[in-house]
């Protein structure tokens, strides 16, 4: 079962768009086992550092650089800052949040053990519309708006540090 809650946002060379997610993140409200959040940069550096160092307090925000090229590399990174058995909610530099999105995912996690991803659909704050094909591919991409989509965005890792899952359709990932 997590023992914590820890947010995780990579960012590569889009602060508005940052800014607006850490706001919509302050806007949350935070679970018991919230315990922060890692900001994780691998664009030139100091972007995203002075956003991170103005959140609200109660957002815990640590900002984490990786100099390699990747965001595949920037998740790794912060990872490996975060403790086992935390329940972490992973979330793009383009997401508005509702205000519980946070508490309800701690319920859901309430009791589970083991390698878990849960995903759903959220709300992509674009900062121009995206292609029209968006909308004709379905729920990984996009709606009949073209504004939504679907992804598997909290994962809770394995005391081993082992990731694995069901996504929440129930299929193994």
């Amino acid at each position: 079962m997590a023992q914590e809650l820890k947010v995780v946002v990579p960012t590569h060379n889009r602060v508005d768009l940052l800014r607006r997610t850490l706001d919509s993140l302050a806007g949350c409200r935070l679970p018991a086992i919230y315990s922060g959040t890692i900001v994780v940069e691998n664009s030139p550096r100091q972007l995203a550092h002075d956003i991170v160092e103005a959140c609200p307090e109660t957002l815990r925000a640590r900002y984490l650089y990786v100099s390699r090229p990747n965001k595949s590399h920037a998740l790794n990174e912060a990872l490996a800052e975060v403790p086992d058995e935390t329940l972490i909610y992973f979330i793009d530099d383009d997401i508005r949040l509702s205000t519980n999105v946070l508490d309800n995912y701690a319920k859901a996690a309430e009791g589970i053990d083991g390698g878990v991803f849960f995903g759903g659909p959220f709300r992509v704050d674009c900062e121009q519309d995206p292609p029209e094909i968006s909308a004709r591919l379905g729920p990984r991409l996009g709606t009949r708006s073209g504004r939504n989509r679907s992804c598997i965005h909290l994962l809770h890792r394995l005391q081993l540090g082992g990731l694995c899952g069901r996504h929440s359709s129930g299929r193994r990932l």
